[in-house]
C-alpha cells in the first residue's frame, strides 16, 4: 500500500515447498485480495499445500485472514447488481469458497464478476444431481450472469464443471428442463455483440452437449448419412467416364 513497515524483512532462498508455510497480501484492496486467494487456491491444486493467508501492512505486521474475515469482507464486496471485480492477473487466478457459507446464487454472482475453482462449483452444482430443476436453473443462471459480464473463462468453466453431472440425469427425467436451457442459451448467443467468439464458443459447447444427450445429433448424422448415400447411388447409376474424373 506504499506505506513505511514498522518492522523488518529477511528474504532468504529455500529448495522444494518445505519453505513455503503461507501466503501474505500487503492490503485489504479487493483486487490483490482476490489475487492472494487464487495463489492459495493455486497452490492446493498444483502442490497440494493448504496454506493460511496473511495479512502484512504498516498496522498489522501478521494478522491471519480465516475464513470468517475472508467471507465477511467478500460479502461486503457484493455488489447490489453484477459488476466484474478487479482482477491482478487477465485471466484471473480463480477462487476456492468451498469451505465459506455463501448461497448458491452468491457463488455463482463470485464466479460471473471473478471467478471460482473447478472444486467449488462442482461442489455448488452436486448437490443438485437428483434435483433437475435446481440444477437447470442454476447453469442458466450461472451463463447469463457470466454472459452479462462478458467473462469468457468463468462461462466456459461453467460448461466444464457441469458436463460431467449434464450427462448422468436421465433423458426422460430431463428433457423439458434441457430444452427449456436450449433456448434459453440460443436466445443469449443471438444477443452477444459482434467480437464475442470466445463466448460463443463457450454456449455452442453447452448447446452441443444437450443436442448429444437429446439423440438430435445423432438424427442429424443419419440423415447426412441417408442423404449422401443417396447421392451414391444416382451418381453410380448415371455417372460416365468423363463424370467420374470431373467429380473425383
Amino acid at each position: 500500500d506504499g506505506a513505511t513497515m514498522n518492522f523488518n524483512e529477511i528474504n532468504w532462498p529455500c529448495k522444494g515447498t518445505r519453505g513455503i508455510v503461507a501466503v501474505f497480501v500487503r492490503s485489504m484492496e479487493l483486487g490483490r485480495v482476490l489475487h492472494a486467494l487464487g495463489v492459495v487456491a493455486l497452490l492446493d491444486h498444483a502442490l497440494g499445500l493448504r496454506l493460511p493467508l496473511l495479512l502484512l501492512d504498516s498496522e498489522h505486521p501478521v494478522c491471519l485472514l480465516d475464513n470468517s474475515i475472508l467471507e465477511a469482507y467478500l460479502r461486503q464486496a457484493l455488489p447490489t447488481h453484477l459488476e466484474r471485480w478487479p482482477a491482478v492477473l487477465v485471466p484471473r487466478l480463480p477462487v476456492d469458497v468451498s469451505t465459506m457459507h455463501f448461497s448458491d446464487m452468491e457463488k455463482l454472482n463470485i464466479h460471473a464478476m471473478y471467478g471460482l475453482r473447478r472444486s467449488s462449483l462442482w461442489q455448488l452444482f452436486a448437490k443438485y444431481t437428483d434435483d433437475p430443476v435446481r440444477f437447470h436453473e442454476l447453469l442458466s443462471a450461472g451463463l447469463k450472469a457470466c454472459v452479462a459480464l462478458r467473462n469468457v473463462p468463468s462461462a466456459r468453466e461453467i460448461v466444464r464443471a457441469t458436463s460431467p453431472l449434464l450427462l448422468g440425469f436421465g433423458k426422460e427425467e430431463t428433457a423439458c428442463h434441457e430444452r427449456r436451457l436450449m433456448t434459453e442459451v440460443l436466445v443469449l448467443s443471438e444477443t452477444l455483440p459482434d467480437g464475442s467468439d470466445d463466448l460463443q464458443v463457450a454456449l455452442g459447447a453447452e448447446v452441443m452437449l444437450m443436442e448429444f444427450r437429446s439423440g438430435q445429433t445423432k438424427r442429424r448424422i443419419d440423415r447426412a448419412v441417408e442423404e449422401l448415400g443417396e447421392w451414391l447411388r444416382k451418381v453410380n447409376s448415371q455417372c460416365t467416364v468423363c463424370d467420374f474424373f470431373s467429380w473425383v
